[in-house]
C-alpha cells in the first residue's frame, strides 16, 4: 500500500498559495501627485503678493518660486509692474507620500481705472498723508483728526483708508512716542493706545513692539512723583499701583528714591 503524505502536500499547496500575493503587495505603490492650487485669476498693477496668496499645495515639499514677464520676486513676495502678465512658477520637490511637482500660471496685470474721487476726496487723502508723515495715528484718531480739519465724516474716512497704513506698526510709533516724553506702566500704556484709538490687539502689539524695562519706567514715574509732591513709601507704592505697574515693580521704582 502506498503512503500519503497529506502534510507535506498540505505545506506545498500553502506555499504556492501565497507566493504570488505576497509578490503583489509588495510592489511599490506609485506616489501621490500633489494638489497645486492658484488663489487669485489676476493681478493688480504695482503690487506686491506673498508668494503663499498666490498659490498652495497639499505637498510639504520645498517650493521653489520663479516668477517672469512684468513681476519681479524677492524674498519671497511678487511684486507686479504697471501693465503687462506675470508669469509664476512653482516647484514642489518630492517628500512623504507625494512626488515632485511643477506648475505655472500666467496673470494678466489690471489696470488702475481712472481715479473717480471727489476734489474733497483727494484732499482727505493728501491731508491725511500729511498728518502720518509728521506723527503716529490709529486708523480713529486720523479720522477724528480729519473731521477736525473741517472734513464730512465720509471724506475723513476715505481720506484715512486711502493711506493703506499698517495700524500695528503706528501703534509701535506711537508707544515709542509716549515712552520718550513720559514714563508708564505696561498696562498703563496698552490703555493710552487704546484711548488713541487703536484696537486692543494693536494697542497690545504696539507695547509689545517697544522693549521696554518696566522697573527701569517705575523708577521714573516714581522719581516725577516725588519731584511734584510728598509721599510716604507705603503711599508711593500705592500710587504706582494705581498707575498699572506689578507690585515688585512699584517697590523696585520706589526704592530707587531712597524711601
Amino acid at each position: 500500500m502506498k503512503k500519503l503524505f497529506p502534510y507535506v502536500f498540505g505545506a506545498t499547496l500553502m506555499f504556492s498559495f501565497l507566493s504570488a500575493p505576497i509578490s503583489e503587495v509588495s510592489a511599490a505603490r506609485p506616489a501621490a501627485v500633489p494638489a497645486v492650487t492658484w488663489k487669485m485669476s489676476s493681478m493688480k498693477q504695482l503690487t506686491t503678493y506673498a508668494t503663499s496668496a498666490i498659490a498652495s499645495s497639499n505637498s510639504t515639499g520645498t517650493k521653489v518660486w520663479s516668477v517672469s514677464g512684468a513681476c519681479a520676486l524677492k524674498s519671497g513676495k511678487v511684486t507686479t509692474k504697471s501693465s503687462g502678465s506675470c508669469t509664476v512658477k512653482l516647484i514642489i520637490m518630492a517628500k512623504g507620500k507625494f512626488s515632485s511637482k511643477s506648475s505655472s500660471k500666467n496673470f494678466a496685470i489690471a489696470t488702475s481705472s481712472p481715479s473717480s474721487e471727489t476734489v474733497s476726496q483727494s484732499n482727505a487723502r493728501k491731508k491725511g498723508s500729511s498728518y502720518l508723515k509728521s506723527s503716529a495715528f490709529s486708523r480713529t484718531g486720523l479720522i477724528k483728526q480729519l473731521e477736525f480739519e473741517g472734513f464730512e465724516n465720509s471724506d475723513a474716512v476715505y481720506g484715512a483708508d486711502a493711506q493703506k497704513a499698517d495700524w500695528n506698526a503706528q501703534a509701535v510709533l506711537k508707544g515709542a512716542n509716549y515712552l520718550k516724553s513720559s514714563s508708564f506702566s505696561r498696562s498703563g500704556l496698552v490703555k493710552q493706545l487704546v484711548f488713541e484709538g487703536f484696537s486692543d490687539a494693536e494697542a497690545e502689539n504696539g507695547v509689545a513692539g517697544n522693549s521696554t524695562d518696566w522697573n527701569t519706567q517705575a523708577a521714573k514715574k516714581a522719581a516725577s512723583y516725588m519731584k511734584s509732591s510728598t509721599f510716604s513709601r507705603k503711599g508711593l507704592i500705592d500710587q504706582l499701583l494705581f498707575e498699572g505697574f506689578t507690585q515688585a515693580q512699584a517697590e523696585y521704582g520706589v526704592g530707587t528714591t531712597g524711601l
